[in-house]
């Protein structure tokens, strides 16, 4: 008397199970068809220097080359470098063909092709009159033109844009406390394009310079 009670509960129970793996089934062929994961967020772009106060950053007058980011001289090379040169206050340095002399300042280069980034620092302390005669030696290099529009890179200071023959240098010179900083961007190609990636490297040399 049992036996035919027994027939329909076990088909109940295929026809739930049966129910249930086509739901699952459904289930995993959603997940299949998902949309992929985003993948992580693209780094941000470095600053402007027209976003960044430099008259409120203390510099120390101290080595700083290897705080420099990889990415703020690839950034400015427009690819890695394949050249680089470091040299620290008392070092003898190249000045010219043949010449060597101590050197009394911290300074590194970068390169790739033509392109060449570069920054240096005064070791010893500069004073505001000292800054305003190394500006104006500056703004009478032959070749060069100011930029009297450029964001202030310390107090005071220049931007200039130089050319020689096909190489056009874009730097900033400028005084911050008593620390006298330059960074400097040389290449081949459109100006205003040259001295937008100066701009921005030199906010990076900054951020590699700065006390603290």
């Amino acid at each position: 008397m049992s036996e035919p009670w027994r027939r329909p509960v076990s088909a109940l129970a295929v026809t739930l199970v049966a129910a249930a793996l086509a739901m699952l089934a459904m289930l995993l062929a959603g997940c299949t068809d998902s949309t992929p994961e985003p993948t992580a967020e693209p780094s941000s772009p470095s600053t402007p220097l027209a976003s960044y106060d430099t008259r409120e950053v203390a510099v120390a007058r101290a080595p700083y080359c290897e705080r420099v980011s990889e990415s703020a001289i690839e950034e400015a090379l427009g690819e890695a470098a394949r050249k680089s040169s470091t040299y620290n206050n008392g070092d003898p340095v190249r000045v010219a063909d043949g010449v060597t002399d101590i050197a009394h300042e911290y300074g590194c280069a970068w390169s790739a092709g033509s392109t060449r980034a570069r920054t240096w620092l005064f070791a010893p302390p500069v004073t505001g009159d000292r800054a305003r005669d190394l500006l104006e030696q500056a703004r009478a290099e032959q070749g060069c033109v100011p930029d009297e529009q450029a964001p202030a890179f310390g107090m005071p200071s220049v931007a200039l844009v130089c050319a020689d023959g096909r190489d056009v240098a874009a730097s900033y010179r400028g005084l911050f406390g008593d620390a006298w900083l330059v960074c400097e961007l040389t290449g081949r190609g459109d100006r205003a394009e040259l001295a937008a990636r100066a701009d921005r490297w030199c906010v990076q040399v900054v951020e590699a310079a700065r006390a603290g």
